[in-house]
Parts: structure tokens; C-alpha cells; sequence
């Protein structure tokens, strides 16, 4: 009797463990590079994803700008965080996914001028940020060290 409820509590706890599929790699081979409708949304059918700019232009430009026709760069992480920027952008904006929507993880300052043509590059451990000759590496939690040339 003893044996059989040992088992019964092995087989119980076996079978509440979740199942975890590692390693995973969320990234994304090249930035998507959207421009918003009418309404400020942006969406990409490559990756299925969708949301409204209209909040991050806001935070970037001020409550006077109209997010219509504003394109952006996007890109994603090998843990599946998303890296957002525009031209006349200071910063890079990094999100995560919560709820049904995308949650503001960090805000990166690139430099206190505006970058006039960013791209963003997919690389091994971090995310290439491109503004003309200048370059960086960016990671969810910033600027690498000794990376900004």
C-alpha cells in the first residue's frame, strides 16, 4: 500500500510539471520597417504583430504630434524583446509583452541629437544600432559597454 501511494505521488507531481522548451530564440533575421495608417497603428504580417505608435511618438515628440504616415524600425531579440526607433528619435525604445500589449522595458538615449536614418541589425548577442557612421551595440538593459563608435 505504501509503494502504491508513493507512486501515485510521483506520477501527481510529474504530471503538474510544466513542459519547458529550452533553449528558444526569439529573434528576427532583419528589422521590419512599418509605417503607421490613419489611425497610428503599425502592423507587420511577416511576424504577426500590431500596435498603436501613437503613445511613443507622444513620448518621443511631444502630445502635438500626429503619428499618420510616421514610419518606424522594429526588431526583435533572441529573448523576444522588441527594439523600437524612428528618424528624429533620441532614443531607442525596448518593450516586452504583457497583456495584450507591448510594456516599456527601457528607454535607451542614443545621444542628445536626433538620429536622421536609424536601422537596427540583428547580431549573435546584441541588437547593431546604425545612425550614419555612428554604431552601437544595445542590449535590453542598454548600451554595451565601450560599444558607441
Amino acid at each position: 500500500m505504501k509503494r502504491i501511494l508513493i507512486a501515485a505521488a510521483a506520477l501527481s507531481l510529474f504530471g503538474c510539471s510544466s513542459l519547458m522548451l529550452q533553449p528558444a530564440d526569439f529573434s528576427w533575421p532583419v528589422e521590419s520597417v512599418l509605417k503607421a495608417d490613419s489611425k497610428g497603428m503599425v502592423s507587420d504580417t511577416r511576424f504577426a504583430v500590431s500596435f498603436s505608435i501613437a503613445p511613443l511618438m507622444t513620448a518621443e515628440r511631444g502630445p502635438a504630434q500626429n503619428p499618420a504616415g510616421a514610419t518606424v524600425r522594429l526588431i526583435r531579440d533572441r529573448e523576444g524583446f522588441y527594439y523600437i526607433t524612428a528618424p528624429a528619435f533620441t532614443h531607442v525604445y525596448v518593450f516586452t509583452v504583457c497583456d495584450g500589449g507591448l510594456k516599456q522595458y527601457r528607454k535607451i538615449e542614443i545621444g542628445k541629437t536626433a538620429m536622421a536614418d536609424p536601422k537596427l541589425n540583428q547580431r549573435d548577442s546584441f541588437i547593431e544600432l546604425l545612425n550614419g557612421s555612428d554604431k552601437c551595440a544595445l542590449t535590453k538593459e542598454g548600451i554595451m559597454e565601450g560599444e558607441k563608435k
